[in-house]
């Protein structure tokens, strides 16, 4: 199983999404998935960690359907990822029953969804506000020392149409220290210039931010 964010794992999705409207059906349902599997020709495996959730297609390429959507992922799926996101699954599965899902100050206390962007980043507006967002927390993002392969942060967050930061906070990280980490980043990175036009639809509903980096 490929990471669908990098290296051949991503190259493998962008070859999927060029061909098959299906793929493209999945992807725009549950957002960027995190890995992906073609165990067989006919087959092809879409992980996304944060919702906890695998989409399985068959057939030819070209003409896929979903055949199978599971969640949470079924483990024998779950035990082909890296240790590191495995466990961070796991953590928050055991935290999920009673709607919190981990005790840490500046961590998600409930499971909202976020907002699916991929209307709002039609606008160009839009698309070029957001980019210029993540490559402004990018800047400020101060890594800790990396022990374990590398640091995967996930933060949920809410912009102000004013630009401030009107909420923001971890939903999964492989780590207390660069879940901290990104959230000073964004703290740092804001406020920034007001949300008018068509990047407006940036503001108020909750949006999610991935944050990796590998060392390996």
């Amino acid at each position: 199983m490929l990471r669908a964010t990098i290296g051949p794992g991503a190259e493998r999705l962008v070859y999927e999404l060029e061909r098959d409207r299906s793929v493209i059906d999945v992807f725009a349902g549950n957002g960027v998935p995190d890995y992906v599997w073609a165990p067989s020709p006919g087959q092809l495996v879409l992980l996304f960690l944060a919702a906890d959730k695998g989409v399985e297609l068959a057939g030819p390429i070209g003409a896929r359907r979903a055949i199978r959507a599971a969640s949470p992922i079924p483990e024998e799926w779950l035990d082909l990822t890296a240790p590191d996101d495995r466990d961070e699954v796991r953590a928050r599965r055991l935290t999920r029953g009673a709607a919190s899902l981990i005790a840490r100050p500046g961590w998600c206390a409930v499971a909202v969804e976020p907002s699916p962007l991929a209307e709002c980043l039609r606008h160009p507006a839009a698309s070029t506000r957001w980019a210029e967002l993540r490559r402004r927390v990018d800047g400020q993002w101060r890594l800790p020392p990396i022990e374990h392969g590398g640091e995967r942060v996930i933060v949920r967050f809410r912009i102000d149409p004013s630009g401030a930061l009107a909420d923001r906070c971890v939903f999964g990280a492989t780590s207390p220290a660069a879940a901290q980490t990104v959230l000073e980043a964004f703290d740092a990175a804001f406020p920034v210039a007001p949300l008018t036009g068509d990047a407006a639809c940036l503001a108020a509903p909750l949006l999610e931010a991935r944050f990796e980096i590998e060392t390996n």
